[in-house]
């Protein structure tokens, strides 16, 4: 990645009911986790990063930092001041989060040299309305040049990719349906063992995301 331009990277946290208990623990150990390795990367001149950290659940879905007026904000300065989410409840409005991404994604927000925006749903797979989410994943994919990673929380989350050899278990179909389709050498690229010749969904367990991340960060760009 040339260091003159910079990466935006929205996360969107599931605070709902669905990540109470063991979801949630694991959420709070896995942003940390993204903010130290994209600051990490930023430090060696690899990349500037910019990010953009959103909750829902339990009420509207809320910026906890880089739009509402306010700046994204470095993996380095994210992992100094990230605060675990205390509580997880009410319905998994993912169709919100996604609304409230779409209205950020201006020049305004990202600026003019950027690389194509990164979505990371960190997620049980609850979602209150999947048809309405399955409206916001339409608009982002007509308006193109955007990459979604699907990090999976809990009970559900350990397939590595959808559809993989060796009998995966099925994908929730909320993140099924958030995670991008990439190429097979760009995911080979990363890491993924790969038996099959065919392209695969972007959806990780959340214990594989540093390791994922890592390699991202080293300059695999991938797009949807």
């Amino acid at each position: 990645m040339d260091a003159g331009y910079r990466v935006h990277l929205f996360l969107l946290l599931d605070a709902s009911g669905a990540a109470a208990g063991g979801p949630l623990e694991t959420l709070n150990r896995t942003v940390p986790e993204i903010a130290e390795i994209v600051g990490r990367a930023a430090a060696e001149g690899l990349v500037r990063d910019c990010f953009h950290v959103l909750a829902y659940g339990g009420g509207a879905p809320r910026w906890l930092c880089g739009t509402d007026g306010e700046r994204g904000i470095s993996g380095a300065a994210l992992l100094r001041n990230w605060r675990d989410l205390r509580e997880a409840g009410g319905g998994a409005d993912l169709a919100g989060a996604l609304r409230a991404v779409l209205s950020a994604l201006t020049v305004k927000n990202l600026g003019h040299n950027s690389f194509p925006p990164v979505l990371v749903l960190l997620g049980t797979g609850a979602d209150a309305c999947p048809e309405a989410t399955a409206a916001a994943l339409e608009e982002l994919g007509d308006r193109g040049g955007n990459t979604r990673i699907a990090v999976a929380l809990g009970e559900g989350g350990n397939t590595r990719i959808a559809g993989g050899p060796g009998g995966d278990e099925p994908l929730p179909a909320a993140l099924e349906a958030f995670a991008s389709v990439s190429p097979v050498a760009e995911l080979d690229s990363l890491g993924f063992p790969l038996e099959a010749p065919r392209a695969r969904r972007l959806c990780i367990p959340a214990g594989e995301a540093a390791d994922f991340f890592i390699n991202f960060m080293r300059g695999c760009r991938i797009t949807s």
